[in-house]
């Protein structure tokens, strides 16, 4: 179901959706009275989820596969979470008076549930998009250098968003500050730190075959 709504929509608005889905969450809090910890928990995890969704959607060389599935899964969720708040605000309307929810009652343990569910989506859409190769070129037979530039504006964008710089950027921080050429070319300890294979027969050949097994 994912792949074929994130074809149609492409990611883009795919991120465009999650990001309304969760400010939905964030209007449907205020129809609860009480559970002020999850649902502050909850909150602060759907904004830094839009900062994230914003980002994908701004920055298409984030935009791999599994950068899109895990949008789909933010926009999912969102849905989910605001669906089942609205459901707990509307029950307590119905009360002669309204409930303020504590620690203990059932409502309350749920609204925890929803804080971890979001913490996870965005722990794992974070990790995803820090993965990213961004302005990599070349392959195992040839080696593989980035775009300096390109890169550069990535990570500041990613920085900006999360906090986190991309891995790539990581692995090759000081290459980059002290080389102002267009390419930065990564060697074997550069490429193996950021998951790809040393330029050299047999770990170019074993990393193929791992890539082989699991597509």
């Amino acid at each position: 179901m994912s792949a074929i709504h994130i074809h149609n929509e492409g990611i883009s608005g795919v991120a465009d959706k999650a990001v309304r889905n969760l400010e939905s969450v964030r209007a449907a809090r205020h129809e609860i009275y009480g559970a002020v910890e999850p649902l502050d928990g909850i909150e602060s995890e759907a904004v830094r989820l839009i900062r994230l969704l914003t980002l994908v959607k701004d920055v298409q060389l984030l935009q791999t596969p599994a950068v899109g599935h895990q949008a789909f899964d933010a926009m999912d969720l969102g849905a989910r979470l605001t669906a089942s708040m609205s459901l707990i605000g509307a029950e307590n309307r119905r009360r002669p008076e309204p409930k303020v929810l504590r620690s203990g009652d059932p409502e309350y343990t749920h609204l925890q549930t929803m804080e971890g569910q979001m913490k996870e989506t965005r722990v794992l859409l974070g990790d995803l998009v820090s993965s990213v190769h961004v302005g990599l070129r070349g392959n195992p037979r040839d080696g593989f250098a980035v775009e300096r530039q390109v890169l550069l504006e990535a990570n500041d964008k990613v920085k900006r968003a999360s906090g986190a710089n991309l891995l790539l950027y990581s692995r090759l921080r000081h290459k980059l500050e002290d080389n102002k050429d267009l390419l930065v070319q990564l060697d074997d300890d550069d490429a193996v730190g950021v998951g790809l294979p040393r330029v050299s027969g047999t770990m170019v050949q074993e990393w193929l075959d791992n890539v082989r097994h699991t597509c």
